[in-house]
């Protein structure tokens, strides 16, 4: 893993979105697909992107069977073209079948999060983002000593003026 998460907060998460997704059971799936059936499927990138999210969705299919096995082809932060396999599963079909929306759910959003950050990145390379700039006045760069003392009636003046507001039409 790229990224220093929580495992027991990725597994919880997870259970979760499986949870709201299928609740206690895929009757669809149960109703359409053998119990013994076997299957395989292969995650293949529709348009360019930035990998993201692998560990959790590994972590939607181990929840759901601990049977299915799981081959990334991709690693965490990879760029890939459309028509490049990330990764794929193998083990039983209603296995697959139960677990492939919620680990899409979850690699379609942090990878759409990790590609539109890149992205942004890539357009401001080489600027200083956060970086500011402060006017120091002269007498602030002499020597404490060398100052004028401060006046804390102008201060107290200042503060008592009503603020300066620019009307912009």
């Amino acid at each position: 893993a790229i990224l220093d998460i929580d495992p027991e907060r990725v597994r919880r998460i997870v259970r979760q979105a499986i949870e709201e997704d299928v609740g206690a059971r895929d009757a669809t799936t149960e109703a359409t697909v053998e119990a013994a059936a076997p299957a395989t499927g292969i995650f293949v990138a529709k348009q360019s992107l930035l990998i993201a999210g692998l560990d959790v969705a590994l972590e939607v299919f181990r929840t759901v069977d601990p049977l299915i096995t799981w081959e990334t082809r991709a690693r965490e932060g990879d760029r890939l073209e459309a028509g490049n396999a990330i990764a794929s599963v193998t083990g039983s079909a209603r296995g697959i079948l139960t677990a492939e929306r919620v680990a899409l759910n979850f690699l379609q959003r942090m990878s759409g999060i990790a590609t539109i950050t890149r992205a942004f990145v890539d357009a401001v390379g080489g600027t200083l983002v956060g970086a500011r700039q402060h006017h120091v006045p002269d007498d602030a760069r002499a020597p404490v000593s060398a100052r004028p003392a401060a006046d804390p009636d102008r201060r107290r003046q200042r503060i008592a003026e009503p603020a300066q507001r620019a009307h912009v039409a």
